[in-house]
């Protein structure tokens, strides 16, 4: 497979680009690598599927963890816009029904109701990361180490 900005094109000249052009340049440039221009484009290691299979983990945790983050900053941004500081952890339900704007005022329902929301799905991603966690990091060591060294899954 070649990535179609890969193939050359003197860039001086406004020339059209079509799939007909593109693919008579393929041919020269394939012709020119299997002569031994062995520099005209570089050459793509496709992964195995157990390659890919081992990665699949750590991205589902980083994805997660970005996830946590974002609603994390969401509940704080939402708070500091009403210069509030209250960090969703614990009791934090708990904790938002007692809070009052800087005059003693309640909170809005609509931000409460937003807040209580944005706070169910934190806990939804938290609680989605533990079977990763309860796993234990040497699992996830073990399989990290024999992607790496080749052996598969």
């Amino acid at each position: 497979m070649v990535d179609s900005s890969s193939i050359e094109t003197n860039r001086r000249k406004r020339r059209a680009k079509t799939d007909r052009i593109d693919g008579v340049k393929l041919l020269t440039m394939l012709m020119r690598y299997w002569g031994g221009e062995r520099g005209l484009w570089s050459v793509v290691r496709v992964p195995r599927v157990e390659d890919e299979e081992g990665r699949r983990l750590h991205r589902e945790l980083a994805s997660l963890n970005k996830e946590r983050t974002r609603h994390r900053n969401r509940i704080r941004g939402l708070l500091v816009a009403q210069g509030l500081r209250l960090e969703p952890k614990g009791d934090f339900l708990q904790r938002l029904e007692a809070l009052t704007l800087w005059d003693d005022a309640p909170l809005p329902l609509e931000l409460k109701g937003e807040l209580e929301r944005e706070y169910q799905r934190l806990r939804l991603g938290e609680a989605r990361g533990v079977p990763w966690r309860t796993r234990g990091r040497a699992d996830l060591g073990r399989r990290i180490r024999r992607v790496c060294s080749g052996s598969g899954s």
